[in-house]
């Protein structure tokens, strides 16, 4: 069986839909990578799901201080933690500290 480093264990595949209907969790969809995915509480948070599946994607702080990971979030809505000292832009979130309440599609 071929692994491809850097892939979480729950996205076998990369560029294919992953079948919503058995997963109690919220789907995450990275739009221009082309992946849905289930969200695992056990990430800390969007942030470490990108960069698990290899999504270019920026950051800085890991607090939600600097801006830097803003993306916009498309469609959902999303928890934060620790909550950013200043709040994103209208229609974008910081990934590196917030994780999804609902299924989510990111612009990344």
């Amino acid at each position: 069986m071929a692994v491809n480093v850097g892939m979480p264990r729950d996205v076998p595949w990369r560029g294919r839909t992953v079948y919503t209907g058995v997963f109690k969790q919220p789907m995450v969809s990275f739009a221009r990578a082309g992946l849905v995915l289930p969200w695992n509480d056990e990430r800390e948070s969007l942030l470490e799901l990108a960069e698990a599946c290899d999504v270019p994607v920026r950051w800085s702080c890991r607090t939600g201080v600097c801006h830097t990971c803003e993306l916009a979030l498309l469609s959902g809505t999303v928890d934060y933690d620790p909550f950013p000292v200043e709040p994103p832009a209208d229609g974008y979130i910081l990934i590196c500290c917030s994780k999804p309440t609902e299924d989510v599609v990111l612009d990344a």
